[in-house]
Protein backbone atom coordinates (compact mmCIF):
# COMPACT_ATOMS: atom_id res chain seq x y z
CA UNK A 1 0.00 0.00 0.00
CA UNK A 2 0.95 3.68 -0.62
CA UNK A 3 2.58 4.58 2.76
CA UNK A 4 5.91 6.71 0.59
CA UNK A 5 4.44 8.77 -2.17
CA UNK A 6 6.61 11.98 -2.39
CA UNK A 7 9.98 12.60 -3.84
CA UNK A 8 9.19 9.18 -6.06
CA UNK A 9 10.16 10.15 -9.59
CA UNK A 10 13.08 9.73 -11.62
CA UNK A 11 14.75 11.07 -14.77
CA UNK A 12 12.17 9.93 -17.57
CA UNK A 13 10.11 7.73 -15.24
CA UNK A 14 7.36 9.69 -14.08
CA UNK A 15 3.97 9.76 -15.08
CA UNK A 16 1.17 13.20 -15.23
CA UNK A 17 1.35 13.21 -11.60
CA UNK A 18 5.45 13.23 -11.14
CA UNK A 19 5.11 10.27 -9.61
CA UNK A 20 7.19 6.99 -10.57
CA UNK A 21 4.62 5.51 -11.75
CA UNK A 22 6.13 1.83 -11.94
CA UNK A 23 5.87 1.58 -8.48
CA UNK A 24 2.69 2.46 -8.56
CA UNK A 25 1.93 -0.51 -11.07
CA UNK A 26 3.84 -2.88 -8.76
CA UNK A 27 1.77 -2.04 -5.68
CA UNK A 28 -1.29 -2.34 -7.86
CA UNK A 29 -0.14 -5.96 -8.98
CA UNK A 30 0.35 -6.40 -4.76
CA UNK A 31 -3.32 -5.17 -3.83
CA UNK A 32 -4.56 -7.47 -6.87
CA UNK A 33 -2.43 -10.44 -5.72
CA UNK A 34 -3.98 -9.96 -2.11
CA UNK A 35 -7.59 -9.58 -2.64
CA UNK A 36 -7.68 -12.54 -4.95
CA UNK A 37 -6.13 -14.50 -2.35
CA UNK A 38 -7.85 -13.36 0.21
CA UNK A 39 -11.28 -13.82 -1.48
CA UNK A 40 -10.56 -17.17 -2.93
CA UNK A 41 -10.13 -18.66 0.70
CA UNK A 42 -12.94 -16.74 2.85
CA UNK A 43 -15.68 -17.17 -0.51
CA UNK A 44 -15.63 -20.75 -1.82
CA UNK A 45 -17.18 -23.43 -0.39
CA UNK A 46 -14.24 -25.38 0.80
CA UNK A 47 -15.64 -28.32 1.98
CA UNK A 48 -17.98 -28.99 -1.06
CA UNK A 49 -15.28 -28.44 -3.56
CA UNK A 50 -12.44 -29.16 -2.35
CA UNK A 51 -11.35 -31.45 -4.80
CA UNK A 52 -12.39 -28.55 -7.43
CA UNK A 53 -10.30 -25.84 -6.75
CA UNK A 54 -8.52 -25.89 -10.10
CA UNK A 55 -7.00 -22.24 -10.56
CA UNK A 56 -7.80 -20.64 -6.73
CA UNK A 57 -4.85 -23.16 -5.77
CA UNK A 58 -2.12 -21.51 -8.04
CA UNK A 59 -4.35 -17.65 -7.38
CA UNK A 60 -3.86 -18.25 -3.80
CA UNK A 61 -0.12 -19.25 -4.21
CA UNK A 62 0.31 -16.71 -6.15
CA UNK A 63 -1.40 -14.38 -2.73
CA UNK A 64 1.51 -15.06 -0.59
CA UNK A 65 3.82 -12.66 -2.57
CA UNK A 66 1.59 -9.54 -1.61
CA UNK A 67 2.12 -8.59 1.36
CA UNK A 68 6.07 -8.74 0.83
CA UNK A 69 5.96 -6.94 -2.12
CA UNK A 70 3.97 -4.25 -0.35
CA UNK A 71 6.53 -4.37 2.78
CA UNK A 72 9.71 -4.36 -0.10
CA UNK A 73 8.10 -1.31 -1.81
CA UNK A 74 7.96 0.34 1.65
CA UNK A 75 11.46 -0.12 1.76
CA UNK A 76 11.85 1.41 -1.93
CA UNK A 77 9.60 4.27 -0.89
CA UNK A 78 12.22 5.15 2.09
CA UNK A 79 14.70 5.50 -0.36
CA UNK A 80 12.85 8.95 -2.09
CA UNK A 81 10.93 9.99 0.91
CA UNK A 82 13.80 10.34 3.32
CA UNK A 83 14.83 13.53 1.46
CA UNK A 84 11.65 14.98 1.03
CA UNK A 85 9.88 14.54 4.33
CA UNK A 86 10.68 15.65 7.42
CA UNK A 87 11.34 13.55 10.45
CA UNK A 88 8.02 15.03 11.84
CA UNK A 89 6.20 14.31 9.00
CA UNK A 90 7.60 10.84 8.76
CA UNK A 91 6.32 10.14 12.48
CA UNK A 92 2.58 11.52 11.55
CA UNK A 93 2.28 9.38 9.31
CA UNK A 94 3.49 6.33 11.16
CA UNK A 95 1.36 7.41 13.55
CA UNK A 96 -1.51 7.70 11.34
CA UNK A 97 -0.71 4.19 9.77
CA UNK A 98 -0.74 2.64 12.97
CA UNK A 99 -4.18 4.16 14.25
CA UNK A 100 -5.35 3.02 10.80
CA UNK A 101 -4.27 -0.38 11.88
CA UNK A 102 -5.63 -0.50 15.01
CA UNK A 103 -9.01 0.56 13.65
CA UNK A 104 -8.97 -2.04 11.28
CA UNK A 105 -8.21 -4.60 14.38
CA UNK A 106 -11.16 -2.87 15.94
CA UNK A 107 -13.73 -3.03 12.75
CA UNK A 108 -12.75 -6.95 11.96
CA UNK A 109 -13.51 -8.95 15.70
CA UNK A 110 -14.32 -11.87 13.66
CA UNK A 111 -9.94 -12.31 11.77
CA UNK A 112 -8.22 -9.66 14.37
CA UNK A 113 -8.21 -8.22 17.75
CA UNK A 114 -7.36 -5.09 19.28
CA UNK A 115 -3.58 -6.10 20.03
CA UNK A 116 -2.96 -8.06 16.20
CA UNK A 117 -0.04 -6.89 14.63
CA UNK A 118 -0.88 -6.97 10.82
CA UNK A 119 0.79 -5.57 7.90
CA UNK A 120 -0.08 -1.75 8.89
CA UNK A 121 1.10 -2.10 11.83
CA UNK A 122 4.45 -3.04 10.71
CA UNK A 123 4.54 -0.06 7.84
CA UNK A 124 3.48 2.21 10.26
CA UNK A 125 6.56 1.70 12.60
CA UNK A 126 8.93 1.43 9.37
CA UNK A 127 7.49 5.06 8.91
CA UNK A 128 8.56 5.94 12.01
CA UNK A 129 12.26 3.83 12.27
CA UNK A 130 13.15 4.65 8.48
CA UNK A 131 14.65 7.96 8.91
CA UNK A 132 16.87 6.75 11.47
CA UNK A 133 18.55 5.00 9.02
CA UNK A 134 19.27 7.86 6.41
CA UNK A 135 23.00 7.77 6.86
CA UNK A 136 23.86 4.73 6.92
CA UNK A 137 25.53 3.16 3.88
CA UNK A 138 25.11 -0.08 1.74
CA UNK A 139 27.32 -2.57 3.78
CA UNK A 140 25.65 -0.98 7.05
CA UNK A 141 21.96 -2.04 5.63
CA UNK A 142 23.22 -5.35 5.18
CA UNK A 143 24.45 -5.87 8.59
CA UNK A 144 20.76 -4.70 9.63
CA UNK A 145 19.20 -6.82 8.05
CA UNK A 146 21.07 -9.96 9.04
CA UNK A 147 20.99 -8.59 12.55
CA UNK A 148 17.27 -8.35 12.44
CA UNK A 149 16.72 -11.98 10.79
CA UNK A 150 19.23 -13.12 13.72
CA UNK A 151 16.96 -11.54 16.39
CA UNK A 152 14.05 -12.90 14.66
CA UNK A 153 15.60 -16.34 15.24
CA UNK A 154 16.44 -16.07 18.87
CA UNK A 155 13.32 -14.50 19.31
CA UNK A 156 11.62 -17.54 18.02
CA UNK A 157 13.92 -20.09 19.83
CA UNK A 158 13.59 -18.49 23.35
CA UNK A 159 10.02 -18.21 23.14
CA UNK A 160 9.57 -21.75 21.75
CA UNK A 161 7.34 -20.62 18.80
CA UNK A 162 4.96 -23.38 17.38
CA UNK A 163 6.11 -24.53 13.71
CA UNK A 164 2.37 -23.26 12.80
CA UNK A 165 0.84 -20.26 14.35
CA UNK A 166 -2.73 -20.25 14.50
CA UNK A 167 -5.30 -16.72 13.61
CA UNK A 168 -6.49 -17.44 17.32
CA UNK A 169 -2.45 -18.01 18.53
CA UNK A 170 -1.54 -14.33 16.27
CA UNK A 171 -4.35 -12.54 17.49
CA UNK A 172 -3.91 -12.71 21.48
CA UNK A 173 -6.34 -14.80 22.26
CA UNK A 174 -4.66 -17.96 23.65
CA UNK A 175 -2.80 -15.21 26.20
CA UNK A 176 0.20 -13.75 24.05
CA UNK A 177 0.59 -10.80 24.93
CA UNK A 178 0.79 -7.18 22.61
CA UNK A 179 4.35 -7.06 22.55
CA UNK A 180 5.01 -10.92 22.11
CA UNK A 181 2.81 -10.26 18.90
CA UNK A 182 4.51 -6.94 18.03
CA UNK A 183 8.14 -8.32 18.13
CA UNK A 184 7.97 -12.22 17.04
CA UNK A 185 4.34 -13.84 16.77
CA UNK A 186 1.81 -11.88 15.19
CA UNK A 187 0.70 -11.83 11.78
CA UNK A 188 3.54 -9.38 10.93
CA UNK A 189 5.84 -9.22 13.73
CA UNK A 190 9.28 -6.67 13.43
CA UNK A 191 11.45 -9.54 13.67
CA UNK A 192 11.57 -10.65 10.73
CA UNK A 193 9.48 -8.39 8.83
CA UNK A 194 11.57 -5.28 9.64
CA UNK A 195 14.46 -7.00 7.16
CA UNK A 196 12.06 -6.84 3.84
CA UNK A 197 11.64 -3.41 4.64
CA UNK A 198 15.61 -2.83 4.78
CA UNK A 199 16.24 -5.04 1.86
CA UNK A 200 13.45 -2.63 -0.29
CA UNK A 201 15.81 -0.07 0.97
CA UNK A 202 18.43 -0.95 -0.37
CA UNK A 203 17.04 -2.01 -3.74
CA UNK A 204 15.47 1.65 -3.65
CA UNK A 205 18.73 3.05 -3.44
CA UNK A 206 20.01 1.24 -6.39
CA UNK A 207 16.75 1.55 -8.29
CA UNK A 208 16.92 5.40 -7.59
CA UNK A 209 20.52 5.62 -8.80
CA UNK A 210 19.53 3.33 -12.19
CA UNK A 211 22.10 0.87 -10.91
CA UNK A 212 20.65 -2.21 -13.06
CA UNK A 213 23.05 -4.88 -12.82
CA UNK A 214 23.44 -4.20 -8.68
CA UNK A 215 19.96 -4.36 -8.64
CA UNK A 216 19.21 -7.57 -10.08
CA UNK A 217 22.38 -8.98 -8.26
CA UNK A 218 20.71 -8.02 -4.88
CA UNK A 219 17.57 -9.61 -5.72
CA UNK A 220 19.24 -12.92 -7.04
CA UNK A 221 21.60 -12.69 -3.86
CA UNK A 222 18.31 -12.99 -1.70
CA UNK A 223 17.40 -15.66 -3.50
CA UNK A 224 20.45 -17.68 -3.13
CA UNK A 225 20.25 -17.05 0.50
CA UNK A 226 16.55 -18.55 0.85
CA UNK A 227 18.51 -21.64 -0.55
CA UNK A 228 21.03 -21.35 1.78
CA UNK A 229 18.47 -20.70 4.94
CA UNK A 230 16.55 -23.88 3.69
CA UNK A 231 19.47 -26.16 3.60
CA UNK A 232 18.75 -27.35 6.97
CA UNK A 233 15.06 -28.31 5.92
CA UNK A 234 16.88 -30.30 3.13
CA UNK A 235 19.38 -31.97 4.67
CA UNK A 236 17.88 -33.04 8.26
CA UNK A 237 14.50 -34.49 7.18
CA UNK A 238 11.88 -34.49 10.07
CA UNK A 239 14.35 -33.18 12.53
CA UNK A 240 14.22 -29.82 10.44
CA UNK A 241 10.59 -29.12 11.81
CA UNK A 242 12.32 -28.65 15.33
CA UNK A 243 13.67 -25.62 16.82
CA UNK A 244 16.23 -23.87 15.89
CA UNK A 245 16.58 -25.50 12.23
CA UNK A 246 12.88 -24.50 11.32
CA UNK A 247 13.31 -21.06 12.68
CA UNK A 248 16.05 -20.85 10.11
CA UNK A 249 14.70 -22.79 7.56
CA UNK A 250 10.92 -23.46 7.25
CA UNK A 251 8.84 -21.54 4.27
CA UNK A 252 5.73 -21.43 6.92
CA UNK A 253 4.48 -18.21 6.17
CA UNK A 254 3.59 -18.15 10.01
CA UNK A 255 6.25 -17.80 11.65
CA UNK A 256 8.19 -16.59 8.72
CA UNK A 257 12.03 -17.07 8.82
CA UNK A 258 14.93 -16.06 7.08
CA UNK A 259 14.30 -18.12 4.40
CA UNK A 260 10.76 -16.92 3.66
CA UNK A 261 12.09 -13.40 3.86
CA UNK A 262 15.35 -14.01 1.56
CA UNK A 263 12.98 -15.75 -1.02
CA UNK A 264 9.68 -13.42 -1.24
CA UNK A 265 11.79 -10.27 -1.11
CA UNK A 266 14.25 -11.41 -3.65
CA UNK A 267 11.31 -12.05 -5.84
CA UNK A 268 9.99 -8.82 -4.97
CA UNK A 269 13.57 -7.22 -6.20
CA UNK A 270 13.67 -8.77 -9.21
CA UNK A 271 10.01 -7.51 -10.06
CA UNK A 272 11.87 -4.38 -8.98
CA UNK A 273 14.34 -5.10 -11.62
CA UNK A 274 11.66 -5.61 -14.54
CA UNK A 275 10.09 -2.48 -14.02
CA UNK A 276 13.18 -0.71 -14.51
CA UNK A 277 13.31 -1.59 -17.76
CA UNK A 278 10.01 -0.64 -18.96
CA UNK A 279 8.54 2.60 -19.56
CA UNK A 280 6.11 4.31 -16.82
CA UNK A 281 3.11 3.59 -17.56
CA UNK A 282 0.20 6.08 -17.67
CA UNK A 283 -1.36 7.53 -14.67
CA UNK A 284 -4.35 5.97 -15.50
CA UNK A 285 -3.17 2.51 -16.31
CA UNK A 286 -5.59 0.23 -14.33
CA UNK A 287 -2.82 -1.40 -12.01
CA UNK A 288 -1.39 2.67 -11.70
CA UNK A 289 -5.01 3.17 -10.42
CA UNK A 290 -5.28 0.24 -8.19
CA UNK A 291 -1.98 1.13 -6.93
CA UNK A 292 -2.48 4.90 -6.01
CA UNK A 293 -5.77 3.52 -3.91
CA UNK A 294 -4.09 0.51 -2.82
CA UNK A 295 -4.36 1.24 1.21
CA UNK A 296 -8.11 1.89 0.59
CA UNK A 297 -8.77 -1.16 -0.71
CA UNK A 298 -7.07 -3.38 1.47
CA UNK A 299 -9.15 -2.04 4.56
CA UNK A 300 -12.37 -1.99 2.42
CA UNK A 301 -12.37 -5.37 0.86
CA UNK A 302 -11.01 -7.27 4.39
CA UNK A 303 -13.88 -5.28 6.10
CA UNK A 304 -16.44 -5.87 3.71
CA UNK A 305 -15.71 -9.68 2.42
CA UNK A 306 -13.79 -10.80 5.88
CA UNK A 307 -16.27 -9.18 8.98
CA UNK A 308 -19.40 -8.22 7.02
CA UNK A 309 -19.96 -11.20 4.90
CA UNK A 310 -18.94 -13.66 7.53
CA UNK A 311 -21.70 -11.97 10.00
CA UNK A 312 -24.45 -11.76 7.39
CA UNK A 313 -23.58 -16.11 6.69
CA UNK A 314 -22.28 -14.99 3.17
CA UNK A 315 -18.95 -16.44 3.43
CA UNK A 316 -17.88 -20.26 1.67
CA UNK A 317 -20.96 -20.30 0.11
CA UNK A 318 -19.38 -19.44 -3.22
CA UNK A 319 -18.26 -22.26 -6.04
CA UNK A 320 -14.41 -21.87 -7.31
CA UNK A 321 -16.44 -20.57 -10.43
CA UNK A 322 -18.68 -17.93 -8.89
CA UNK A 323 -16.18 -17.06 -6.96
CA UNK A 324 -13.67 -16.49 -9.59
CA UNK A 325 -16.21 -14.40 -11.04
CA UNK A 326 -16.83 -12.29 -7.84
CA UNK A 327 -13.39 -12.00 -7.82
CA UNK A 328 -13.41 -10.31 -11.36
CA UNK A 329 -16.79 -8.38 -10.50
CA UNK A 330 -14.88 -6.56 -7.27
CA UNK A 331 -11.64 -5.49 -9.57
CA UNK A 332 -13.53 -4.08 -12.41
CA UNK A 333 -16.29 -2.19 -9.68
CA UNK A 334 -12.78 -0.90 -8.14
CA UNK A 335 -10.97 -0.09 -11.15
CA UNK A 336 -14.11 2.20 -12.60
CA UNK A 337 -14.32 4.05 -9.28
CA UNK A 338 -10.91 4.30 -8.99
CA UNK A 339 -10.78 6.22 -12.46
CA UNK A 340 -13.37 8.74 -11.58
CA UNK A 341 -11.83 9.15 -7.86
CA UNK A 342 -8.39 10.17 -9.63
CA UNK A 343 -9.99 13.40 -11.20
CA UNK A 344 -9.79 14.52 -7.55
CA UNK A 345 -6.69 13.30 -6.33
CA UNK A 346 -8.23 10.07 -4.36
CA UNK A 347 -9.46 13.39 -2.24
CA UNK A 348 -10.68 11.62 1.52
CA UNK A 349 -9.13 7.75 0.67
CA UNK A 350 -6.71 7.02 3.11
CA UNK A 351 -3.67 7.57 1.38
CA UNK A 352 -4.91 11.31 1.23
CA UNK A 353 -5.41 10.87 4.78
CA UNK A 354 -1.84 9.80 5.20
CA UNK A 355 0.06 12.52 3.52
CA UNK A 356 -2.13 15.53 3.55
CA UNK A 357 -0.75 18.28 5.93
CA UNK A 358 -1.08 18.47 9.63
CA UNK A 359 -1.06 22.29 9.47
CA UNK A 360 -0.87 25.02 6.73
CA UNK A 361 2.86 24.75 4.95
CA UNK A 362 3.30 21.57 6.54
CA UNK A 363 5.65 19.27 4.07
CA UNK A 364 2.52 16.78 2.52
Amino acid sequence: MEVMDRGQKQKGSEGASGRDTRLDALRGIAVLLMTEQHLGIWLVDLKRYATELGPLVYLNMLGGLAAPLFVVLAGVGAAYASETLSLRAHFGRGVRLLLIGLALNLLTPGWFSASSFYVLHLLGVWLILSPLLRKIDLPGLCALTLGILLASVLGQIWLKTPAQLTNSMMSGRTGAGFFRLALFEGHFPLFPWLAAAVLGLIAGRLFRAGQKGPLLALGLSCLGLALCASLPGLLLGRAARLLPWRAISSFEFYPASPALIFGLSGIGIVLLRVAQSLSPPRSTHPLVLFGRTSLTLLVVHVVLFRELFGRWGLDHRLSPTMTLLTIGATWLLWWLWARVWAGSNYRFGLEWLLRVSPRPGAPK
